[in-house]
C-alpha cells in the first residue's frame, strides 16, 4: 500500500483516507464521503472534519496551522 501525507485543505471527496479499520486491526484506506471546514471552539483556528465510509470511526478531524502547533497532515492512498 503506497501512501502520502497531504495537508487537510488538499483533500478531495473520493480519495482514500488511511484510518484504523477497528480495534487491534491494521490500517486501510476508506473513501472520503464529505469534507467540512470549521472553526475550533477553544482555539478559533481552522479545522477540517472528514467523514468516511469506515464502519468503526466514520470521521477524522485535522487542524490547520495553530499558534503553537504545525498543521496536521492526512495520510491518503495513492
Amino acid at each position: 500500500m503506497q501512501t502520502k501525507e497531504v495537508m487537510p485543505w488538499n483533500l478531495k471527496v473520493g480519495q482514500k483516507l488511511v484510518q484504523c479499520a477497528g480495534f487491534n486491526q491494521p490500517q486501510r484506506g476508506f473513501e472520503i464521503l464529505e469534507i467540512e471546514k470549521g472553526v475550533g471552539y477553544f482555539t478559533g483556528d481552522s479545522i477540517w472534519r472528514v467523514k468516511t465510509n469506515n464502519p468503526f470511526w466514520d470521521s477524522s478531524t485535522f487542524h490547520g496551522k495553530s499558534r503553537n502547533y504545525p498543521p496536521q497532515k492526512a495520510k491518503i492512498m495513492i
